[in-house]
């Protein structure tokens, strides 16, 4: 994210609960406090497991997280 932002890119920084559940919010905070709010276009959050039964739990844990980081946000 550094890099971009010193040569002015727009940025829409991701995380992930793929290995860390706290990628996430810690994105979030990261990027509100480096990145220009002009330069910064908004999050994505990205899971990376399967649509599937057996992992949903992984999703709404996604969801969770998002909420946790909308306190960085606004």
């Amino acid at each position: 994210y550094d890099l971009l932002e010193a040569h002015g890119y727009e940025q829409v920084p991701t995380g992930s609960n793929w290995s860390k559940a706290e990628s996430f919010p810690e994105t979030v905070a990261y990027a509100r406090e480096h990145i220009a709010q002009e330069r910064l276009a908004g999050f994505l959050q990205t899971v990376w497991k399967p649509t599937v039964m057996e992992r949903r739990h992984r999703h709404y844990e996604a969801i969770d997280l998002i909420a946790q980081a909308r306190k960085f946000i606004f």
